[in-house]
């Protein structure tokens, strides 16, 4: 009976160096991949942003505002700002 629990005490305290390993990795991969997650939101809202007030100088009356507009959409589409 005692070799018994020496087998399982034996397991309990291999699992538990495993998890005190293993529990800090997967906090940290989880932590990680959800910052990736935010910079790329960050980002995509930033695209849109610039879009929407690039759109209004677009559709606009005044043909220096609207030249304008069309150079900076062309300089952002350039170095892949708007895509």
């Amino acid at each position: 009976m005692s070799e018994y629990r020496d087998t399982w005490s034996k397991v309990d305290i291999l699992l538990k160096a495993i998890a005190s390993v293993a529990l800090p990795l997967a906090l940290f991969w989880f932590g990680h991949q959800f910052k990736l997650q935010q910079e790329a939101s960050a980002a995509a809202s930033l695209r849109i942003e610039r879009l929407t007030s690039i759109l209004g100088s677009l559709s606009s009356e005044n043909d220096r505002e609207r030249r304008i507009a069309i150079e900076v959409a062309g300089y952002l589409a350039k170095s892949k700002e708007l895509s």
